[in-house]
């Protein structure tokens, strides 16, 4: 599979958040570094409203389709908002593209 000239054209972050546990056993966000600025190809799969936590909530997936890197990351953002991420699949097995799938809910 061949890449592209202009396929990734949206601009995206690649950032990892570091996770602990507070004093009552509750996930907190530590810190945040953007470790990549890329581009890709941007595929919304999902956008439904949901009830999470007894609230009505919107929840987006998305697929963004990146050229291969090795750094570590477990959230993208994209124009202001932040996905975290469910999956990364290398495609191929060929270290050419990455699509990660990543959803918020809001």
């Amino acid at each position: 599979m061949k890449l592209k000239a202009r396929e990734y054209n949206q601009p995206i972050t690649l950032i990892n958040i570091n996770l602990s546990q507070d004093d009552f056993g509750k996930g907190k966000a530590d810190t945040r570094e953007e470790v990549l600025l890329t581009f890709a190809k941007v595929i919304q799969t999902r956008g439904n409203r949901a009830r999470i936590e007894n609230t009505n909530a919107n929840e987006y997936a998305m697929q963004f389709l990146v050229r291969y890197t090795d750094v570590t990351f477990n959230a993208v953002a994209y124009k202001g908002q932040e996905y975290i991420v469910n999956s990364v699949t290398n495609l191929d097995m060929a270290n050419r593209e990455l699509l990660i799938e990543a959803q918020r809910a809001e």
